[in-house]
């Protein structure tokens, strides 16, 4: 006679002497199953897609160009006011600041924002027509 437990068969025998032998456990291979993986990649997934809708990268990197650009024009303007005191001119014609930036309204920046010129000096831009030209008007 014998029973069956889990992880021992009990064997009776007629001299009622009791042997146990173990059972071998169930193989099972130790790792992570599909749906555990799918997961943990859809939650990195979300999380990776929050952080960067939070961040902005784009709006990042616009504003620090922006801020470039501010800190270009404020040397400009320190420029313009050394050739002030010092009577330099600036360009070919007296002056003018000549900005590489189209604005289609005029030639003369009203659209783009920018600081105010120094006493005395006016901005020029340059048409989007003649935006990429090397011969000197672009």
């Amino acid at each position: 006679m014998y029973w069956i437990n889990k992880r021992y068969i009990i064997l009776l025998s007629s001299t009622s002497k009791m042997n146990l032998i173990q059972t071998s456990k169930p193989n099972r291979k130790k790792g992570f199953t599909l749906i555990e993986l799918l997961i943990v990649v859809a939650i990195l997934g979300v999380l990776a897609a929050a952080v960067t809708v939070i961040l902005n990268p784009v709006e990042l990197l616009a504003q620090s160009r922006d801020a470039t650009r501010l800190s270009d024009m404020g040397t400009i303007s320190k420029a313009i006011s050394l050739a002030q005191v010092y009577n330099v001119p600036l360009c070919n014609t007296p002056n003018t600041i000549y900005v590489s930036v189209p604005d289609a309204s005029s030639t003369s920046c009203g659209d783009l924002g920018l600081p105010a010129a120094p006493g005395g000096y006016t901005y020029s831009c340059v048409t989007p027509s003649n935006l990429k030209n090397v011969n000197g008007t672009g």
